[in-house]
This record gives structure tokens, C-alpha cells and sequence, in this order.
């Protein structure tokens, strides 16, 4: 039975170092543990072709003041007869599409003919097909920026024109539409596009969620909070492979944490991001875990203030508990129970919580004890603590502390195999899909007023969004 209370607060113990990241970053800077975020992000092609053909809907572009070169100034609306093909040039920035299109071309045609100025009212239409060729970046203020290349183009139909005394081919103006304005004709349509291309909000918006205080346990009607704090950001650039469009991205961050209270910093603005040729293949995430020691002892007499322990004769109940450092051992925590009833005295146990790499475990080295007590204390006292039970007191200790590390892992390894990303109005715009490498708790740590642990975290992880993010409504 007694052994079962000791599992109960260790077990307790570990769950508030564990769930409370608090870092102060203007007070204790010292402290702080800088944490490296990179993930793959992806996206399907044919998510973004779908996107697309949902806005471009009917007229992809328009100019009511277009210059012909030479054949006059006309109004030119360019509309979609078929859904946009879409794929992505393996191992470039380079999206490569193909349209069918239909040209209504409105106003007054001019042509010379032997010295002679021929004017005809027209509005026609004309039908093509095109292959264009646009090269994405995202600059680093996070606008997206397209440069497109006109491939190729054919006529599908080609109406002819009647000056009287000339026949001109329809094609002939666009041709020449084409020929003289290509460069201005690709310009305007790539800002028309990047009106329709919104990368900084979502980025933005994912950003700011990254920030926020987000609930991640409660332990009798406290709830903790973590947040992480973003400092810098780098991409890598857009490539496509295997007709997905690939990034990568990498955060820099602290983590911050509070019990009852959401913490009260403001979050980092987006900033611009850096260049970066690559990232690596894990994220690893620290941090420097901090609660209070009078959080903690005040829990600990909710636990066991109500528990009674007998041996034969004896029977004593827990009065009060302590948790304090070693007054001259810096690394040695002290655990003071003082009880009452038959028996009066303090049982005082000493020890010291280190993780094992080679193990992987987490174990109490130098774990000791002393007797303060008077009465029949002692005899009780020198059963408790004979080196038999000395051992299964370590074994109580280390093992509810290694199995709440291992559930803990699978919770973690069981939300990133498959972890939905939502944005501010609940709709989907994506899944986080990883592995989680390893996952740890080290370097303990207490004074008089807090106790800390540094947390680690490694994964592979990869973030794929859906089409839609970065269209613009």
C-alpha cells in the first residue's frame, strides 16, 4: 500500500514537469531552450488545378485598352471554353499548363492597303488553344510572385474579315496582338494572377495558431498551457517532384508554458523569411520545463493527505509533505514526509533523477534516507527502510515515471501518424503525416522555486495542404 502512494506523486510529479513548458524569455533568458521546427510541406497538383478551375470560372483575363501593333487598340476578353491542365516540371519552379480559350476582340480595325487606310468595325470571337509556361517564387515579405512564358499557341477557328476590297484572316490581328504585346500581354496576365494568389495570410494565420496558448492537459480543474513562441523562419524554394509542389520550412522557436492562467506575452509578428537551400531530415524541439514547488507540494497533501499506512501495531498518516533541495548537493532532491498518528516523525528520502541514453530510462541514482522521529518511530522506521525495501522504494520511483514517458510517446507518435490542420473557421486545409524518432526527459532540476526538466522531441514529419490555401476568395 505504501508503495502504491509513492507511485501515485511520482507519477503526479512527472505529468507537471512534463506538461509545463514556462520559460520567462525577459527574466530568465539563460534558461530558455531554442528548438529547430523543420517540416516538408506539399501539395497535389491537381489539388492546385482544381483550385484554380474553381476561380477561373469564366474570363481568365481582360484589357479594354490593348494595343493590336498596328491594327489599332481593341477591348480583349479572354474566356475559358475547358478546365485548366496542370502539371508540375519535374525538379523545377516551373508550372506548366495548357488551356482552351476563347477571344472576344471589340473595336476598330485599321489596315493599310496600297497607301489606303481601311476601317472596320469588328467584334469577333476567336477560339485557341495555349501552353504557358509560369515560374513561381514566393518573395520574402511572403508575396507570390508568377513569370510566365507563353509556349505555344493554335487557332482552333480562324474567322476572316471583310474590308471589300481585302480578305484579312482574323488570326492575322491576334497574331500580331501576340507578336508586338507578348511581353506586356504575359505581364498583365501575371498580375492578374497574383491577385488571386494570397500566400502571407495563410502563412500568417498558420503563424499566429503556432503562437497561441493552447490547452494540453488539466490535472484537477487546473488547466496547463503551452505556447510556443516564434522568433525566425526560413524556405527553401519551390520545387515540384513527382507533380506534387514542394517547400520546406524551418522555425525557430522557444516554448513557454502556465498553470491556471494562459500566458500573457504577445506573440512574434510574422517576420520575412530567409533563403535557405534545405532543411533537415528531423525537427527536434526542447524546452525547458518549469512549475512551481509550491504547485507541486500543494497537490501532493490533496493526494495523500487522506491516507492512512499500518504495519502490525503502528499506524501513522501523512500530516504534511515537503519537496526542497539539497541544502549542499545540487543535484540531490529531498522528499520529507511527516507523519502522524501511532507514529511521529518525518521519513526523509533523498535521490537523485537522471536520464540513462544508453538505457533510455529514467533512473534515481544515490537514493538514501533519513529518521527524524521520536517514540516507536525508529523500529517502524528500520523495517521501512531495509535495504529489500529501499530497492522496491527506487523501483516505485523509476518505473510509473518511465511508463508515463512511454504513454506519453505513444499519444505523441499516435497524433503525429495522422494530425489534422484546420484554420480559424474549422475547415480543413491540410494534415500533418510523421514519426516520432524519440522522445525524452533530462537534466532535472530544483530550488526553492521551481523544479525543471529539459523535454526533447525528435520527428520526421510532413505537412501536405490542400489546393485551395493561398487562393483567394
Amino acid at each position: 500500500m505504501y508503495f502504491n502512494h509513492f507511485k501515485n506523486y511520482f507519477s503526479f510529479f512527472f505529468l507537471l514537469i512534463f506538461f509545463q513548458h514556462q520559460i520567462n524569455f525577459a527574466q530568465n533568458v539563460a534558461n530558455t531552450q531554442n528548438s529547430l521546427v523543420e517540416v516538408p510541406i506539399s501539395m497535389k497538383v491537381s489539388d492546385i488545378e482544381n483550385a484554380l478551375n474553381a476561380k477561373y470560372t469564366d474570363v481568365v483575363f481582360e484589357d479594354n485598352n490593348f494595343d493590336s501593333g498596328g491594327y489599332g487598340v481593341f477591348a480583349i476578353k479572354v474566356q475559358k471554353l475547358e478546365n485548366f491542365k496542370i502539371t508540375g516540371k519535374e525538379s523545377t519552379n516551373i508550372l506548366e499548363s495548357y488551356a482552351v480559350l476563347k477571344s472576344h476582340i471589340k473595336g476598330v480595325a485599321k489596315i493599310d492597303f496600297f497607301g489606303m487606310t481601311l476601317d472596320k468595325n469588328i467584334d469577333q470571337f476567336i477560339s485557341l488553344k495555349v501552353w504557358l509556361a509560369s515560374k513561381l517564387e514566393v518573395l520574402p515579405h511572403w508575396e507570390a510572385k508568377t513569370q510566365t512564358d507563353l509556349v505555344k499557341y493554335e487557332w482552333i477557328d480562324e474567322p476572316v474579315l471583310d474590308f471589300g476590297l481585302l480578305q484579312l484572316p482574323m488570326a492575322d490581328i491576334a497574331n500580331s496582338m501576340i507578336r508586338s504585346q507578348k511581353k506586356e500581354f504575359l505581364q498583365k496576365f501575371d498580375d492578374q494572377l497574383a491577385k488571386y494568389i494570397d500566400i502571407k495570410k495563410p502563412i500568417s494565420d498558420a503563424w499566429n495558431i503556432f503562437q497561441q496558448p493552447q490547452m494540453i492537459s488539466e490535472w484537477e480543474g487546473d488547466k496547463v498551457y503551452l505556447q510556443m513562441q516564434g522568433q525566425k523562419i526560413g524556405l527553401t524554394p519551390l520545387v515540384f517532384i513527382q507533380n506534387k509542389l514542394n517547400t520546406g520550412v524551418q522555425v525557430q522557436c522557444n516554448a513557454q508554458g502556465s498553470v491556471r492562467q494562459k500566458t500573457n506575452f504577445l506573440p512574434n509578428p510574422l517576420p520575412n523569411y530567409n533563403p535557405i537551400e534545405k532543411i533537415g531530415n528531423f525537427t527536434q524541439i526542447s524546452a525547458i520545463g518549469k512549475v512551481e514547488r509550491t504547485l507541486v507540494i500543494e497537490k501532493c497533501k490533496k493526494i495523500f493527505g487522506t491516507q492512512e499506512f499500518t504495519y502490525k501495531k503502528y499506524s501513522a498518516k501523512i500530516k504534511d509533505i515537503n519537496l526542497t533541495p539539497h541544502p549542499q548537493k545540487k543535484d540531490v532532491w529531498v522528499i520529507t514526509l511527516d507523519m502522524l498518528g501511532s507514529v511521529n516523525g518525518k521519513v526523509i528520502v533523498e535521490g537523485i533523477p537522471v536520464y540513462d541514453p544508453k538505457d533510455k530510462q529514467i533512473e534515481i541514482k544515490k537514493l538514501q534516507y533519513r529518521i527524524e522521529g521520536d517514540s516507536d518511530f525508529p523500529k517502524f522506521a528500520e523495517w521501512l527502510f531495509k535495504s529489500k525495501i529501499k530497492n522496491q522504494i527506487r523501483k516505485a520511483i523509476e518505473e510509473p515515471l518511465n511508463a508515463q514517458v512511454a504513454q506519453v510517446k505513444a499519444e505523441i507518435a499516435k497524433s503525429l501518424a495522422k494530425y489534422p490542420l484546420e484554420d480559424e473557421n474549422k475547415k480543413n486545409i491540410g494534415e500533418i503525416q510523421g514519426i516520432l524518432e524519440e522522445f525524452y526527459v533530462s537534466d532535472f532540476g530544483l530550488d526553492n522555486d521551481f523544479m525543471t526538466a529539459k523535454i526533447t522531441a525528435k520527428a520526421k514529419a510532413s505537412v501536405i495542404m490542400n489546393g485551395e490555401l493561398g487562393i483567394k476568395n
